[in-house]
């Protein structure tokens, strides 16, 4: 494809166009980048746009207790939300479920994902596997996930110690 878009141009003094065979041959790499600039534009409106707004409409649910955004829930739920400014939630279930050491480590847990840009990364490696099939970077999209939990966890070993945090 990229042999089709380069223009004439010289090497060591000899002068050979380079281009496409044919007039008809950038069609296939014009319709090859729109599809994967069309592919790229859909997975950041639907990674990117959907976190904005879930952040702001729980930034306005819950109670901001500077470390983190209490949610009103019973659930038992912790979560980082956003990108460059991006917020701690915790679920009043949670809070009442725990002990202050472990919401300490909790905490750490979500500053680290904070902290590493987790959730950029995530929205970047989606970007970058856009134009593969989802069936085959489904698994490559849980081992990152997994990955970045295990690097939080680790992360938080530094409030707490393994023990506690397996728990």
């Amino acid at each position: 494809v990229a042999r089709w878009l380069v223009v004439a141009h010289c090497h060591s003094g000899l002068c050979q166009p380079h281009g496409p065979v044919n007039a008809l041959a950038i069609w296939p790499a014009l319709i090859l980048g729109l599809w994967f600039l069309g592919r790229l534009v859909n997975s950041w409106r639907n990674l990117y746009s959907p976190a904005r707004k879930l952040l702001k409409q729980l930034s306005h649910v819950g109670r901001d207790r500077s470390d983190f955004i209490e949610l009103p829930e019973d659930s038992v739920s912790a979560f980082t939300v956003g990108i460059f400014r991006s917020r701690i939630f915790l679920s009043r279930g949670l809070l009442s479920a725990c002990t202050e050491q472990d919401v300490r480590a909790i905490i750490a847990h979500e500053q680290a994902h904070q902290h590493r840009f987790d959730n950029l990364r995530r929205i970047l490696l989606g970007l970058f596997l856009a134009p593969i099939p989802h069936r085959l970077t489904r698994r490559m999209l849980e081992d990152h996930q997994l990955l970045c939990e295990k690097a939080c966890d680790e992360q938080a070993t530094k409030v707490s110690n393994r023990e506690d945090l397996a728990e």
